[in-house]
């Protein structure tokens, strides 16, 4: 759901949009919603959070200028793809 949401905010925000930034939050939820594997809730909320901070890209209201924004969407993005293996190195 949130990965149509993307898509429709991309074609709303028009050419003031960051399509490289939104396509890959796009591509990173599509692949997580077509694993045959159960997600933790965890992944979910790191998905809503990264989509959030795209549509506030896209519409202006976070600025990448700030190292801030950079660091926090930086960090979201690796939790999101690693947390399998973040848990299983935890678990050891």
């Amino acid at each position: 759901m949130l990965a149509i949401c993307l898509l429709v905010d991309l074609f709303f925000a028009g050419a003031q949009s960051d399509f490289m930034v939104t396509m890959g939050v796009f591509g990173a939820l599509v692949l997580r919603a077509l694993s045959d594997d159960p997600q933790p809730k965890v992944l979910t909320f790191l998905g809503v959070a990264l989509a959030g901070l795209a549509l506030a890209l896209n519409h202006h209201i976070v600025g990448w200028e700030s190292g801030w924004w950079f660091a926090v969407s930086l960090l979201l993005a690796l939790l999101y793809a690693l947390w399998e293996r973040i848990v299983n190195w935890f678990s050891i």
